[in-house]
């Protein structure tokens, strides 16, 4: 899972991919952060880690959650997450590295 954070808008893309789940962030960081708060994606721990909500996840895959393959593999991540302290199932966060992305001007 790829979770695209701007200043704007956050939503997770490639949604089937359980082996590459971190965030791609794109704009002022300090906006970024604020958004993703406000947007109750989870919580940036610092510049480099995110705590994403497992609700948000979720909320964001729609009818993927009726998909007994697709809980199936989610749960494997988390069973993952869990045994490399990526996962707090008290909180129901999973951490995600952030990698900052710079717009290229053809993006802009």
């Amino acid at each position: 899972m790829k979770i695209i954070a701007t200043e704007t808008h956050i939503e997770i893309i490639e949604l089937d991919d359980f082996n590459n789940f971190h965030v791609e962030a794109y704009g002022d960081v300090n906006q970024v952060i604020e958004h993703f708060i406000q947007a109750k994606a989870g919580l940036v721990i610092n510049q480099e880690y995110a705590e994403l909500s497992l609700d948000f996840i979720k909320q964001q895959a729609g009818h993927k959650l009726q998909d007994a393959h697709w809980m199936s593999s989610l749960s494997h991540m988390l069973d993952y997450a869990l045994n490399k302290g990526w996962f707090n199932p008290v909180q129901q966060t999973i951490r995600a590295h952030i990698e900052w992305m710079t717009l290229q001007k053809s993006e802009v």
